[in-house]
């Protein structure tokens, strides 16, 4: 009896355990805004329920365009058996007019494979799959503005307003404000950021340090502001966090200065 309750918990050859890793989408975008038509970060919570405690895989954004055909944004990660786990992936957003109202998530195994260069890993079995919606995402009229940390630094007044909600009268476009970010949503390569025209680095304290930032992030936010976008960042009160050489990877981006001199 034993024998045959295993042969019936046993899959065909092909079949998919589709839970086998489950994926959730946690940010559409820094702050978990994004603009149609632009690059965009979409950070994925993975979770891996296979028995191997540790394994390749490829997780993969499909954007379909209106002749059917789709361009598929992979990229290769290693998981850990019962560990969550945050990924950023990058996929360029189709526009509105595009018809196309969500986005598929896969997530495969990843297989060796001498022929892609480029990875060195193809995508193999199926693990699991998500969609995401984009009735939320920003029209491409919008701008889009991020802040690290808790407070609107008064910029409210740039977005839309109870009298005029879709234009302003005396600036050029309306900007949203992705408000509340910390480290966390700081993407890992610069495509990331590419809904944003400013960041504004409003906090320093807790999650909000620049001192936090990983290597790989820090360098997205710098090939970010030298392809045009613009770096906020709003001096603290107190203390020099960012004008530490060795615990700010971003301070070689501000003028250098010296320390101020008592004469006696």
């Amino acid at each position: 009896m034993l024998v045959m309750w295993l042969l019936v918990l046993q899959p065909a050859y092909g079949q998919h355990f589709e839970d086998e890793l489950r994926i959730s989408v946690s940010r559409l975008g820094p702050g978990n805004i994004a603009r149609e038509g632009s690059w965009t970060g979409i950070r994925l919570e993975v979770s891996d329920q296979g028995l191997a405690s540790q394994r390749e895989i490829v997780l993969r954004i499909r954007v379909p365009d209106p002749d059917g055909d789709s361009c598929d944004y992979d990229r290769v990660v290693t998981s850990n058996a019962g560990l969550a786990q945050a990924f950023w992936v990058y996929a360029c957003l189709p526009t509105a007019n595009s018809g196309i109202n969500q986005l598929d998530v896969l997530a495969y195994e990843a297989v060796e494979s001498s022929n892609d260069e480029r990875f060195g890993f193809r995508a193999g079995r199926l693990l699991g799959r998500t969609t995401i919606p984009l009735a939320r995402v920003v029209p491409p009229t919008h701008g889009v503005m991020g802040l690290v940390g808790s407070s609107r630094m008064g910029l409210d007044d740039y977005g839309p307003q109870s009298e005029f909600p879709s234009f302003l009268p005396m600036g050029h476009e309306l900007t949203l404000l992705a408000s509340g970010m910390d480290v966390s949503d700081i993407p890992d390569r610069w495509q990331g950021l590419g809904s944003m025209e400013t960041l504004c680095w409003a906090s320093t304290s807790g999650r909000t340090d620049p001192g936090l930032l990983s290597p790989d992030k820090a360098r997205a936010i710098r090939e970010w502001v030298e392809r045009g976008g613009h770096l906020v960042v709003v001096l603290p009160s107190i203390g020099q966090e960012w004008f530490s050489q060795t615990g700010n990877p971003l301070a070689s981006l501000l003028p250098k200065i010296k320390p101020a001199q008592t004469l006696e």
